[in-house]
């Protein structure tokens, strides 16, 4: 749990989830402030809004901190920026700086178009390469062919970063990166035996003129599509809606779901019940979707429950003739353990589950809400072990 000091008009006190939240948000770097003025302790920060935000310790004109009254991620950041809060933070091109160099899909598809199969080709290589990427799609990537780099310089599609040394660096086999440290006669570098990214690191800080050594390559990189929207719509409904599914789609990518999730805009449904987010489900070498589902807070008080609700449904004849073609289901075996999540909680509860899949072992998820409903299903079911995700991880045997 992170430690909140105090600054502006705020009080020492321990982060909760939301803060915990925006803390995280604003150690990115597509927070990165336009402007800070270090003597009167503010800043200008782009964001969703027309105008850029005015920020200070105690205030922020964003729709956040309008809304809640509590410090945004643009004061966290200035905290941060100005030593108040020790945090490490990444630096780049803003949410802002992003958007104004951001087009629409159709332009972007006419824009693609007119490259050569080559440079189509190297942009394809990109899109591929950054949807692997977890945390910030917006992370440059590298191009050697430097016959290419020329038309992928006046495409409007991308980014120019400067000179990529770390880039370079990373790229290049341990051996390599080793016998570049062993060039350098200094005694405060790193052995041998340390790790690649930690020399990598001391050779940037240390050795910046090896960018013009090292071959000569450029790197580029792409924008976001919900920052684009939100600041085509600037409806404070259409923005509350826009940032929820952001969260979704931040959430799904800590779990390593990156790459694997397409948001489409434009999607509407023939089913006037929906009332929020649609999504479909997809298998590979399946040429349809196997699941539709999607948010509607009304539809059950037309049956007597007024609840909000998220259903949705399965194709079971795609999914059966997918797991035939496979070779038929495995052999449903008894979990190693059940995952109960607290409140607040759920997503880490998700994320510590995966710590059992990477290790080769079988758990499941509780979609109870409470620790002795989940207790009474492993119970029932025969599974040895509970574990609790909450402010702490505990681990319980049945």
């Amino acid at each position: 749990m992170t430690m909140i000091p105090a600054f502006g008009p705020w009080t020492e006190h321990p982060a909760d989830t939301d803060e915990e939240k925006r803390l995280a948000s604003a150690q990115q770097s597509k927070t990165s402030p336009l402007s800070v003025d270090k003597e009167h302790e503010t800043g200008v920060f782009y964001g969703s809004g027309k105008e850029p935000y005015q920020t200070s310790l105690a205030s922020c004109t964003c729709n956040d901190f309008v809304k809640r009254k509590k410090p945004c991620k643009h004061i966290f950041r200035l905290a941060m920026e100005l030593g108040i809060i020790d945090a490490a933070y990444k630096t780049g091109r803003s949410t802002g700086e992003r958007n104004e160099a951001q087009i629409s899909f159709a332009d972007s598809v006419a824009l693609v178009e007119q490259l050569s199969d080559a440079a189509q080709n190297a942009i394809k290589d990109m899109l591929y390469y950054t949807s692997e990427r977890i945390d910030d799609r917006q992370k440059p990537v590298t191009c050697h062919d430097l016959d290419l780099v020329p038309e992928l310089r006046t495409s409007p599609l991308l980014h120019e970063n400067p000179y990529p040394l770390a880039e370079v660096l990373n790229d290049l086999p341990k051996p390599l990166v080793v016998q570049i440290l062993n060039a350098v006669h200094r005694d405060d570098k790193p052995k041998r035996n340390a790790a690649k990214a930690a020399i990598v690191e001391w050779l940037v800080r240390n050795v910046p003129m090896l960018a013009t050594e090292l071959p000569p390559c450029a790197s580029f990189s792409f924008v976001e599509v919900f920052d684009k929207a939100a600041d085509i719509y600037t409806d404070d409904k259409i923005t509350g809606i826009l940032y929820n599914l952001k969260e979704v789609y931040t959430r799904l990518s800590s779990l390593g779901y990156e790459g694997k999730i397409s948001v489409d805009l434009g999607i509407v449904s023939h089913a006037d019940y929906y009332t929020g987010i649609v999504f479909k489900g997809y298998l590979s070498e399946v040429g349809q979707s196997v699941l539709k589902g999607g948010r509607y807070d009304r539809l059950l008080a037309e049956f007597g429950n007024d609840c909000p609700a998220v259903g949705f449904g399965i194709s079971v004849d795609s999914v059966a003739r997918h797991i035939e073609k496979l070779g038929g289901a495995p052999k449903l075996r008894t979990p190693d353990a059940v995952v109960f999540g607290e409140k607040g909680y759920v997503v880490e509860a998700m994320e510590y589950a995966q710590t059992f899949v990477r290790e080769g072992l079988t758990v499941e998820n509780s979609l109870f809400n409470t620790l002795d409903e989940t207790k009474a299903y492993a119970k029932s079911k025969g599974i040895k072990k509970l574990v609790v995700v909450g402010s702490e991880i505990t681990e319980l045997d049945i």
